[in-house]
């Protein structure tokens, strides 16, 4: 059963909301029309947060995900509170959705 595991909205914005659950990334951008973007977290490759100094100041940043979509190759959550708590959370919960996917990381020397 998939289950909601953090939602937000980048700061100040009022067109986008972002929802992470236990299967997926879904992105929902409009204010009057809506477009939705679902990126499932077993095809993500690589997660990564950054922030500048005026955004470790209001503790605000971006994170950055890689994936296997041709189409949408990156996606990048703009602005969120806290983004060293939300990458942690869509972290645990990438590990555990290609856990349960059967799906394994390997490491090369």
């Amino acid at each position: 059963e998939e289950r909601v595991l953090w939602e937000g909205r980048p700061f100040l914005s009022l067109v986008e909301h972002y929802t992470v659950t236990t299967e997926r990334l879904k992105i929902t951008r409009g204010l009057v029309g809506r477009k939705v973007e679902n990126f499932e977290l077993v095809r993500m490759q690589d997660i990564d947060y950054k922030q500048n100094i005026g955004e470790r100041i209001t503790n605000l940043g971006d994170i950055f995900i890689k994936g296997q979509d041709s189409s949408n190759p990156e996606v990048v959550m703009r602005n969120i509170a806290k983004p060293d708590e939300v990458y942690e959370v869509l972290r645990k919960a990438w590990l555990e959705a290609r856990k349960r996917h059967g799906l394994q990381f390997r490491e090369f020397m």
